[in-house]
């Protein structure tokens, strides 16, 4: 394989032509549009962490590669990667920029596809966000979790593939807003706006209206042992 180079589209150009692929058949592969693949090549845009996840299965590459390029060219708008395992240890607390800070990514956890609360056991990435942004939410990398969305029940504001950023310090049922928030039902991790229609009963809207809405009560015994407030959702990170 070729040595890997200092951007997405160069990596994407050297790992297609590597392997002979056109760019339609890349596209095939990940599951997005040949459109997409030009994008991403042009520098346009950029994959994000599920797509760069499928690369790494794809390609048996580590998706440490992609951090050989420079953090100046970064768009204005909050980028993602994965921590350079040279500069900062998966399982460290250090914080590798002053721009940043690092939170924990579960690249095997995603919503809507079953499982339990951010369990330790599974595979873990340190992702940077831009710290501007956290301080102006009072956010610290402790209270943040991110983690993949699958399924369509709430487009058109979160899309299979998107991820998404948790605040894990907003879990007080009490004190929910009508808003988006991530919890557990029973063995399934989903993502919906939730709205607390008394002390006792959760609305549970779904944004895409082919699903339909239903509420839960928390005073049913049954509920209170399957339903745990995970967080709120802080930021979503689109699929383009």
């Amino acid at each position: 394989m070729k040595p890997l180079e200092q951007n997405y589209s160069d990596l994407l150009k050297s790992l297609r032509d590597t392997n002979s692929f056109s760019q339609k058949e890349l596209a095939d592969l990940l599951g997005v549009t040949q459109r997409t693949i030009s994008h991403w090549e042009n520098g346009r845009s950029e994959p994000n962490l599920s797509i760069l996840r499928k690369i790494k299965e794809q390609f048996d590459i580590s998706i440490d590669a992609f951090l050989s390029m420079s953090l100046n060219s970064m768009p204005k708008s909050v980028t993602l990667m994965s921590l350079n395992s040279e500069k900062v240890s998966l399982n460290s607390d250090k914080e590798p920029f002053d721009d940043f800070i690092v939170v924990d990514y579960y690249p095997n956890v995603a919503f809507s596809a079953g499982g339990g609360a951010f369990p330790i056991d599974e595979e873990r990435l340190r992702v940077p966000i831009w710290r501007y942004w956290a301080n102006q939410h009072n956010l610290t990398a402790d209270k943040l979790k991110m983690l993949d969305v699958r399924g369509d029940s709430m487009t058109p504001t979160v899309e299979d593939g998107d991820s998404i950023l948790i605040n894990i310090s907003k879990n007080d049922v009490r004190r929910i807003s009508s808003s988006l928030y991530a919890f557990r039902l029973a063995d399934s991790l989903l993502i919906k706006r939730l709205m607390l229609i008394d002390n006792f009963k959760l609305r549970v809207i779904s944004d895409n209206k082919a699903y339909d809405d239903y509420t839960l009560d928390l005073k049913n015994s049954d509920t209170t042992e399957s339903f745990q407030l995970l967080g709120h959702v802080a930021l979503i990170f689109k699929n383009l």
